[in-house]
């Protein structure tokens, strides 16, 4: 994970998952899973959800050296 990310990853913390903004989308590493979901009939990840995976991804970063893989 790049330092871009993990900013990223803070910032959809900080803004308890109230992240979509395109300059943000752009250098998030769920884009490619979580802008799709938009044209999904179940919509978009809920706030909490792209909350939650930031933290979780950040934790395992942090804690486990792993990087973040498609749900």
């Amino acid at each position: 994970m790049t330092n871009e990310q993990a900013n990223v990853l803070e910032e959809i913390i900080d803004l308890g998952g109230e992240c979509l903004e395109n300059n943000r989308c752009i250098k998030c590493p769920f884009k490619n899973d979580c802008l799709p979901k938009f044209a999904e009939e179940d919509g978009p990840w809920s706030h909490k959800t792209r909350m939650n995976l930031a933290i979780n991804t950040l934790t395992r970063e942090v804690l486990m050296g792993d990087t973040y893989e498609s749900p």
